[in-house]
């Protein structure tokens, strides 16, 4: 009997391993409102990881406008907390750098005033969030990203939940989101970034879809590396827009090269007896 259960033990472990998974969960933006921010269940759990992952608990959402903020908790509300710097790119034509010192200009212009149902109503994350608004940008001439370099994570694999779109309005958009890394903090450079685009239709707002209304990106970090994301509106959008990130953390694999000695002793046990 005990023999039978060990491995089931090591599994035990195993599972543990992945659930003790970090996930950091970011909302941009409150279209104005304090008060607009997800504070329901189900508000909370409205977001493409939990869909992805059903079991995933999780429910603190550090919700931030447009400054720069520290001790951001993870989704349990505790864990190593990290840092957050906001910034744009310059502002001159196809620029790729974001200046880190220039915070983004607008919150409460993302009233979510076209997207209000489906997977954006009330105040669940993706309805609301920030960009640059400057008068300056224009379509035709300069698309202004939008930039966030985050400090702290653990060395290690993890995936990239962003969402962006223009809740005002219903006309089709698309944007690029860059994933990348650098060894120190300040001012960062996407260009040479892995990136992918997410183009909207008038609708994608029923359920959460990788390439509809969200991109999932995985990216390693480094010891002591800093994550950097952009977002670039590409067509029917001249800035980019950023709503929210989940940040969630690959577990390594380590247990389970504990668990393939016991399954296979188990294995060459059974097969003598």
């Amino acid at each position: 009997m005990f023999q039978k259960s060990l491995p089931l033990a090591f599994i035990g472990l195993v599972l543990a391993d992945s659930a003790s998974a970090s996930v950091y969960m970011l909302n941009f933006g409150n279209g104005g409102s304090a008060a607009n921010v997800p504070t329901t269940e189900a508000e909370q759990k409205n977001s493409p990881y939990h869909i992805e992952n059903p079991s995933f608990t999780g429910t603190t959402w550090n919700n931030l406008l447009l400054a720069d903020a520290t001790g951001i908790t993870d989704a349990t509300g505790v864990g190593p907390t990290l840092s957050v710097n906001l910034g744009i790119a310059s502002n001159a034509t196809g620029s790729t750098l974001v200046n880190l010192a220039t915070n983004p200009s607008a919150s409460s212009a993302l009233t979510g005033a076209a997207f209000s149902t489906g997977v954006y109503a009330d105040n669940s994350v993706g309805r609301y969030g920030i960009l640059c608004n400057s008068s300056g940008n224009k379509f035709t001439t300069n698309h202004q990203a939008v930039g966030v370099q985050i400090s702290g994570l653990a060395a290690g694999v993890y995936e990239i939940y962003t969402l962006t779109r223009n809740t005002n309005t219903s006309t089709a958009q698309s944007f690029s989101v860059y994933v990348g890394t650098s060894a120190s903090t300040g001012n960062f450079d996407f260009a040479g970034y892995a990136n992918e685009s997410i183009s909207m239709s008038t609708g994608a707002n029923t359920a959460w879809v990788d390439g509809a209304n969200y991109l999932k990106q995985t990216v390693t970090i480094g010891e002591n590396e800093a994550l950097n994301i952009a977002v670039d509106g590409t067509v029917g959008q001249s800035r980019g827009f950023l709503n929210a990130i989940q940040i969630v953390q690959v577990p390594e694999p380590s247990s389970l090269l504990l668990l393939a000695p016991a399954i296979a002793g188990l294995a060459f046990r059974r097969k003598r007896a």
